[in-house]
């Protein structure tokens, strides 16, 4: 998976994502942590094709197509039912 040029989310005229450039290798496991509040949940909606960025791309697999809903699955920390 890469992010073509940079990965920018904005909200209600709000930046809650900044320039996110590394990639992640196919099989490669990652975590995200940090505080409450910081992006961690829509940074993992934007790499599963949850969510739109407001600029760049997801992109996946070894053809580098934008990545769409159910390509790429993440588990939530509190799963709604």
């Amino acid at each position: 998976m890469r992010y073509g040029n940079d990965l920018i989310l904005r909200d209600l005229n709000a930046q809650v994502l900044d320039v996110i450039r590394p990639g992640i290798s196919q099989g490669q496991v990652v975590g995200i942590y940090g505080r409450s509040g910081i992006g961690k949940s829509v940074l993992c909606r934007l790499l599963a094709g949850l969510a739109a960025p407001s600029a760049g791309a997801v992109l996946v697999g070894e053809a580098q197509e934008p990545v769409q809903a159910g390509m790429v699955g993440y588990v939530q920390q509190r799963y709604p039912l």
